[in-house]
């Protein structure tokens, strides 16, 4: 009787027990699973642990169906991992570097200074003048410190010597500059077969005694045939404007011809009051080329204001023209002739205003340096 009472009780139990189970189970996949906000659960009949969160824990059953696969995290134990804390990150302490301010010597110290990495120094005072040089500064920074240094004092002269010097060695100026000022180059003149390009360094906020010199460079080489020589080469028309036979003039300068420093020899410039047409056609030139220069009558005296007009037309279509307005400057002149079959060429010079013909002595105005038809080879 008793063995029936207390088998009696266990079922009774074990029934307490499985609603217990099921009333604190949640459905899954066809199975049951137990969950607890303790994380200490330690059921006898728990085959593994699923941590899903922090804040509970699932413990699936021998009640539970068996997954086709397996869980995202599982472990086998009664609990979740215990969190990891990083430890705090601290700053590298930062070096301290010495800059040593000397004289412009180099060596006699001035200032001696600790500076933290990334710090700056503080510049000493110096004397502004000693006898004909002046203070300009330090020769290096010495802001965001990074390393130790030695920061040496400029001292500098006032005025410094730049002279301006030509591909062959001549001297073709001299210039007194102040500290930091700009030197004004002079002009230079293009030589046979060679265009002027430039000077070899710049003089602008001038520091030191410069040297500058001239650079040319090569012209392409070409087949010519001269201005002057084209009137008995090319089918010409003389006066193609029909203007007035006392404006209308035009002659060879014979003598020797100085635009800015270069000198040039007779029967290279033509000058006057002229405009003549020349046929191309069936010759294949590509272009003409040449320098106009104005010159003025040379007294000394003079007043007038002086102009000179140089005009191209391709079969009466303008292709060219320039105007120089001051005396004792020279422009160069390229124009493509390709396809043009006649070529007029008028050159016209004024004095206050008034078309100028009265020339005297082979003293001009101006004229045409260097005039040729070309060929590209």
């Amino acid at each position: 009787m008793k063995s029936r009472i207390l088998f009696g009780c266990s079922l009774l139990f074990f029934c307490i027990l499985g609603i217990a189970v099921l009333a604190g189970c949640a459905v899954r996949d066809g199975g049951y699973t137990l969950v607890s906000t303790d994380a200490e659960v330690r059921p006898d009949f728990a085959e593994q642990i699923i941590v899903t969160d922090r804040s509970y824990i699932e413990v699936t059953t021998e009640a539970t169906t068996v997954r086709t696969e397996p869980p995202e995290v599982v472990f086998t134990g009664t609990s979740a991992p215990a969190a990891t804390t990083k430890p705090p990150v601290t700053e590298a302490p930062k070096e301290y570097y010495t800059v040593k301010f000397v004289d412009s010597d180099g060596y006699t110290m001035v200032s001696l200074q600790t500076v933290i990495e990334g710090g700056s120094a503080t510049a000493p005072t110096m004397p502004e003048k000693r006898g004909e040089l002046y203070f300009r500064g330090w020769n290096r920074d010495f802001t965001d410190v990074q390393r130790s240094m030695i920061v040496t004092a400029i001292y500098e002269k006032e005025i410094f010597t730049v002279r301006f010097i030509d591909i062959d060695g001549t001297l073709l100026k001299i210039e007194q500059v102040h500290w930091g000022e700009d030197a004004e180059a002079p002009e230079v003149a293009d030589r046979e077969g060679y265009l002027f390009n430039g000077w070899n360094t710049l003089f602008n906020s001038v520091h030191t005694d410069l040297d500058v010199y001239a650079t040319y460079y090569l012209l392409p080489q070409r087949d010519k045939l001269t201005l002057i020589k084209a009137y008995d080469y090319l089918p010409h028309t003389d006066n193609a404007f029909g203007w007035a036979d006392e404006v209308y003039y035009r002659r060879t300068h014979n003598a020797v011809l100085t635009v800015g420093n270069t000198e040039y020899a007779g029967d290279r410039v033509l000058y006057g009051n002229f405009c003549d047409t020349f046929a191309l056609e069936g010759y294949d030139f590509d272009g003409i080329e040449g320098r106009l220069v104005l010159i003025g009558r040379g007294d000394a005296d003079e007043k007038e204001d002086y102009t000179l007009r140089l005009t191209l037309y391709g079969d009466g279509a303008e292709l060219y023209q320039t105007t120089l307005t001051r005396t004792g400057t020279n422009t160069r002149f390229d124009v493509d002739l390709t396809n043009v079959s006649e070529l007029t060429i008028v050159l016209e010079p004024m004095i206050d205003g008034y078309v100028y013909y009265d020339y005297d002595e082979a003293v001009f105005v101006g004229g045409i340096l260097d005039g040729a038809f070309y060929k590209e080879n």
